[in-house]
C-alpha cells in the first residue's frame, strides 16, 4: 500500500504552497498531487511553477500527478488543456467536461466529483484511460459500500483518509449521517466534533479492512504544512516500521487535535452492523 498527499485543498500563498512541497519533497510519501480538486487557483502557483515542482519531486523519486478542474473563466476552451497534455504527467481530473477533454490523450486519475456509482461506470472510465480511481467516500459505511464493487476493476483504488470536516460534512452530510459514532479519527471516518471520552480507534483493524477491500493507496488531504508529518506516520505504519498506537500517538501530536475524539452517540460499529446495501459490516 502506498502514501498519497492530494492537492491543496484551500486558498494558499505562493510561498506557503512552496514550503509545503518542500517539505513534501523530504518525505517518504509515495504519491504527490500538484494543482487544484476545489479551487480554480492552483494553491497560488502558475502553469510554470506547477511543473517545475512536478519535476523536482519526481527526480527525488516520487510520482506526480496533475490535479485540474474545469473552471468558468480559465478552463473554458479546450485549447487551454494543451498544456496539460504536453507535459505527459498523469493528470487526476474531478469535473466531467476536463475529462472529455483529456480522455485518451494522457493517463487520467478519476477524482472524486466524477460520477461513479456501480462497477459498470468504473468500468466505462478505465475504458477513457482511467489508470485509478480516488473514492468519494468519507464516511466508513459508504466506504464499505463502495469498495464492494470497486475491487473488481481494472484500476487502482485510492482512498482518502482522516477527512477535513468541512469535506466529509459536504460529502457525506455528515449532519445526518447514520453511521454516527465512529471515531473521527479512524481509517476513514468523518472528522466531526467529538468526546473525549472514548477509545483510540482502532487502526490495526481499519489498515486490515482496507487492504483485505483492495485499496491499494490512501490519501491525506493537506491542510496545513504539519499534513506532511501524518502522510509520513501513515507511511511508516503501512509499512510496519512502526505500529498502530505509535503511529497514532504521533499523528494526535503532529496533527494539534485532542486524541481520542469520538461523537457522543453510541458507537454502532463495536459488533455487527449492516449498511444500507445489505452488506454486512465486521
Amino acid at each position: 500500500m502506498k502514501i498519497s498527499i492530494g492537492a491543496i485543498a484551500g486558498n494558499w500563498t505562493r510561498s506557503a504552497t512552496m514550503a509545503f512541497y518542500d517539505a513534501v519533497a523530504l518525505s517518504s510519501v509515495d504519491i504527490v498531487y500538484i494543482g487544484t480538486t476545489i479551487h480554480s487557483a492552483l494553491g497560488g502557483l502558475q502553469k510554470r511553477d506547477c511543473l517545475a515542482v512536478a519535476r523536482e519531486l519526481i527526480a527525488g523519486g516520487k510520482e506526480v500527478v496533475l490535479s485540474v478542474r474545469a473552471a468558468a473563466d480559465e478552463w473554458a476552451a479546450e485549447g487551454s488543456h494543451a498544456w496539460i497534455a504536453d507535459c505527459t504527467l498523469p493528470v487526476e481530473v474531478s469535473d466531467t467536461r476536463t475529462l472529455q477533454m483529456l480522455a485518451g490523450k494522457v493517463p487520467l486519475v478519476i477524482g472524486s466529483g466524477v460520477q461513479c456509482k456501480d462497477l459498470t461506470t468504473l468500468t466505462q472510465l478505465v475504458a477513457l484511460g482511467a489508470k485509478r480511481w480516488v473514492t468519494p467516500a468519507i464516511c466508513r459505511g459508504e466506504v464499505v459500500k463502495v469498495l464492494t464493487f470497486a475491487a473488481d476493476a481494472a484500476c487502482e483504488i485510492e482512498q482518502p483518509v482522516l477527512s477535513p470536516r468541512h469535506y466529509s460534512r459536504w460529502a457525506c452530510r455528515v449532519d445526518d449521517c447514520p453511521y454516527e459514532g465512529w471515531p473521527i479519527h479512524g481509517l476513514p471516518g468523518c472528522d466531526r466534533e467529538a468526546s473525549l471520552e472514548s477509545p483510540d480507534p482502532d487502526w490495526v483493524h481499519d489498515l486490515k479492512m482496507l487492504r483485505t477491500a483492495g485499496v491499494s493507496i490512501m490519501r491525506v488531504t493537506p491542510r496545513t504544512v504539519r499534513d506532511v508529518e501524518v502522510s509520513q506516520i501513515l507511511g511508516e505504519l503501512v509499512r510496519g516500521e512502526v505500529d498502530a498506537q505509535e503511529a497514532y500517538a504521533r499523528y494526535v501530536e503532529a496533527s494539534g487535535q485532542p486524541p481520542a475524539q469520538m461523537t457522543t452517540a453510541p458507537n454502532p460499529w463495536r459488533g455487527r452492523l449492516t449498511h444500507p446495501a445489505g452488506a454486512a459490516i465486521t
